[in-house]
Order: C-alpha cells, then structure tokens, then sequence
C-alpha cells in the first residue's frame, strides 16, 4: 500500500506495469471481492483504481493536446508535410511512415495479441491467459477496434491512390479486411475460451491467417505500389 502511488504525478513515474489497463484491469476483474471487502485493503485498492484511470486520462489529455495544442500541433506538421517541414522531407516520406506505422501495428497484433494464445496446434493446446485483456474479456473487442482504425487509416491515406493506380491488389486489401471482420463477427465468446473451443478456434486461426497474408501483401507488393519505404519500427530491436 505505497500511498505515493495514489497520486497521478507519482504514479506517472513509477514503473509502467502499475500505470496503466492492465493494472487497472487486474483491480476490477481480478480480485473485485477486495474492492467492496468495506476494509483498509479495499478503500486502498479503490483509491489506486482512481488514481490510475486519472493517469490514464492524464495520458489521453496529453496526446491529444499533443496533436492539436501547443506552439507546434502534430497534425499541423502532419498536414505541412507536402511542402517539407523540419520533421519530413515530403509527403512521400510521411507517406512511409504511416506505412511503417500500420505493419507494426499488423505485427503487434500478429505476435502479441493472437499467437501467444493461440499456441502451438490445435485447440487443446493453447494459452488463454496469453490473451490481452482476458480477465475482463476484452481481448477480442480490443483487436476489432486495432483492425477498424488500421482500416479507416488506409482507406483515408492510402486507398484513393491505390485504387486509381492498382485496383486489384486494392480489393485484395480490401477482402482481406472483410475477412477480419467476418472471422470477429463469427467468433461469438471471449478470445480466452475461443482458442480452447473445437469450433470457435477456427475463427481465431481465420483471423489471424487474413493479418498475416494482409501484413504480406502490403509488404511484398503495397510499398512498391505505392511508392514508399519501410522504416525501422519499435518490435525491430537494437
């Protein structure tokens, strides 16, 4: 019961395994009985609770001003980009870094959101603890909402380009996104006991073959296509 912890400032700058979601995931869904035990334990418990989901709307408030406030706004770099600024040479170089940007994201959910619990084989060989989010249930909700900002990203920056200049390997992009919608919609049980389902385990592997072949595709053929370079990401390593 470290009381410094119960301030946002402080929390901020203790380790992040206590700052964020799956801290505060852990208070509400894993031990929810001391919560409402009435003891030193409980209110102590409630009170980190509060002071982590202020931290995280402090994080929030901080990247949105990030974006739009500020004597430099983000999305005003982002916007000037076609002309050069001190960030990018052009608006093919930010180009390239969005681009980057959605594979890593493609990877993240590739080997750290469904690998992991999807294990080694069939369904009576998994890890559904590995799941993100599984003691709330979450998990799969979450990688939905990955998928449909990973498709509003591509069809704000990249269709209109590439459906002018290559519109058949634009609607295999496209399929490939329907894919990942109906192997979701399918999947009716949280992720953790859809990968032990016989049944329900289909639709997990379904959706984590369209990533893979859509993180291929846009990198075996999509950058060629549209003219831009991959960069290094954060799952490169040294």
């Amino acid at each position: 019961q470290d009381t410094a912890a119960l301030d946002p400032q402080a929390l901020a700058e203790k380790s992040v395994a206590l700052q964020g979601f799956p801290a505060l995931e852990r208070l509400l869904f894993a031990d929810s009985d001391k919560l409402l035990s009435g003891d030193a334990e409980a209110a102590y418990r409630c009170a980190l609770a509060g002071t982590i989901a202020a931290n995280l709307a402090n994080i929030g408030t901080e990247l949105v001003t990030a974006w739009t406030g500020g004597d430099e706004p983000y999305l005003e770099v982002v916007a000037s980009a076609i002309d050069g600024n001190d960030h990018f040479i052009d608006e093919v170089e930010l180009a390239g870094a969005v681009f980057t940007d959605f594979l890593t994201n493609l990877e993240f959910i590739v080997d750290a959101k469904l690998r992991p619990a999807l294990g080694e084989g069939d369904a009576t060989n998994t890890r559904p603890r590995r799941t993100e989010s599984w003691r709330s249930g979450r998990s799969l909700d979450n990688i939905g909402r990955n998928i449909a900002t990973l498709r509003a990203t591509y069809d704000t920056v990249f269709a209109p380009g590439l459906s002018a200049t290559n519109r058949a390997l634009h609607n295999r992009i496209v399929a490939r996104f329907d894919d990942m919608g109906a192997a979701i919609a399918a999947t009716d049980m949280p992720l953790a006991e859809a990968v032990g389902d016989p049944e329900q385990h289909k639709q997990v592997v379904a959706l984590l073959l369209a990533v893979i072949d859509l993180q291929g595709t846009l990198r075996n053929e999509g950058a060629g296509a549209l003219g831009v370079t991959i960069g290094f990401n954060s799952l490169d390593g040294d």
